[in-house]
């Protein structure tokens, strides 16, 4: 077995403190003893916590990049050819389903999500970071998609509001397992549980 280096044990211990606690709160003193790491470790790696919070939110930014690394080349050939409803909606499912299984995965944990989350509720000095690396390319995407693919439908800025909560609806996947699970009675994630997951949040955006 390949034994965790002490860097990848401050990051592990991290996630997990700015999940709970989001940034402000969390403390390199927790994290440190978590990670059973010595007081220079995290300047020493990470040039203290604020490098290491950047660490991990480029990390985000990079697991949801690989995931829809091949979409957007698809993207600005369709985006070329808007109005094209059908199209549209067609990626916009795609893209959908591609983010559900992300975030399912065993590449994006829950304390990820909930890191992200924060940053969306309580922003950090650093939210910038995942600003520009996420949701300035993401979040047009979708808006545009939703909005072609809705043939006339919404307003720019319904559109807008559709993507907003189309996000809240995917990470509510992640972060209310328990909860979802529980209210539908299934044991867990099966292919046929996220198919309806999916049919769901279609129809919430309009897609049929």
């Amino acid at each position: 077995m390949k034994k965790i280096s002490t860097k990848d044990k401050i990051i592990e211990a991290a996630i997990h403190e700015f999940a709970i606690k989001g940034y402000e709160q969390a403390t390199t003193r927790d994290i440190l003893e978590q990670a059973g790491a010595n007081v220079a470790a995290i300047n020493y790696y990470f040039k203290g916590k604020q490098g290491l919070y950047v660490e991990i939110l480029l990390h985000i930014v990079d697991i949801v990049r690989e995931q829809f690394k091949d979409i957007y080349p698809q993207y600005l050939l369709l985006k070329a050819t808007m109005p094209n409803p059908k199209k549209s909606q067609e990626m916009l499912k795609i893209c959908i389903r591609k983010f559900v299984e992300l975030i399912r995965s065993d590449k994006f944990s829950v304390d990820l999500g909930m890191i992200y989350i924060h940053e969306y509720t309580q922003a950090s000095p650093y939210f910038e970071t995942l600003s520009k690396g996420l949701n300035d390319i993401y979040f047009p995407i979708a808006t545009n998609l939703i909005r072609d693919a809705g043939d006339g439908a919404f307003t720019e800025k319904e559109a807008n509001l559709q993507t907003v909560m189309l996000f809240s609806q995917i990470f509510s996947v992640l972060t209310r397992k328990e909860v979802i699970l529980k209210t539908m009675g299934w044991q867990d994630y099966t292919k046929e549980a996220i198919n309806e997951i999916l049919s769901i949040i279609y129809r919430n955006v309009g897609v049929k």
